[in-house]
């Protein structure tokens, strides 16, 4: 796949040129939003290398760099006991948008992995202002016109805290 530039792949070295960790990206197309996005496939950070923040900044670069060639949004998939990773996308926006039954091999059976999507629209330069059409927005969440959902205020809050992370209030 990198040899046919179908995946990206960012390294974190130490000043030595050692790696230190790396993130793989996959480019893909959300029909839905008419827009490319990126599959966070792989984040791995060497054992010696961990708890120094290194997952922080790869993760951080990524986003930059879906953001840069104007990708909507980046995609992931963590095992359901993987909290320490959890703790680290949704401290970086991430939110969990859903769950795949049964996706990662384990020991006596198979995991669940957390599905999680990050937004980068708010972020990206000459966009001044969003509109998210709530009639079709509760309808996507299956509560039509219904304002006081926990779904609708949760995702009005999220919006809004982009909008501000991003200077576009």
């Amino acid at each position: 796949r990198l040899s046919q530039r179908q995946s990206i792949v960012l390294v974190a070295e130490a000043a030595e040129g050692e790696a230190l960790g790396f993130v793989q990206l996959y480019p893909c197309f959300s029909s839905i939003r008419a827009a490319p996005v990126f599959i966070l496939s792989d984040l791995f950070v060497a054992p010696a290398a961990r708890g120094v923040g290194i997952g922080r900044l790869l993760m951080e670069a990524a986003a930059r760099f879906a953001r840069a060639t104007g990708a909507v949004g980046l995609e992931l998939a963590t095992a359901r006991t993987n909290a320490p990773a959890q703790r680290l996308y949704e401290s970086l926006g991430f939110l969990r948008v859903g769950v795949r039954k049964g996706y990662y091999q384990a020991t006596g059976g198979r995991e669940d992995a957390w599905v999680y999507k990050l937004t980068l629209i708010a972020g990206t330069p000459g966009v001044d202002g969003l509109f998210i059409g709530p009639g079709d927005l509760s309808l996507r969440f299956g509560c039509p016109l219904d304002w006081t959902n926990p779904k609708m205020i949760a995702a009005q809050a999220t919006v809004a805290a982009a909008a501000v992370r991003h200077g576009k209030v």
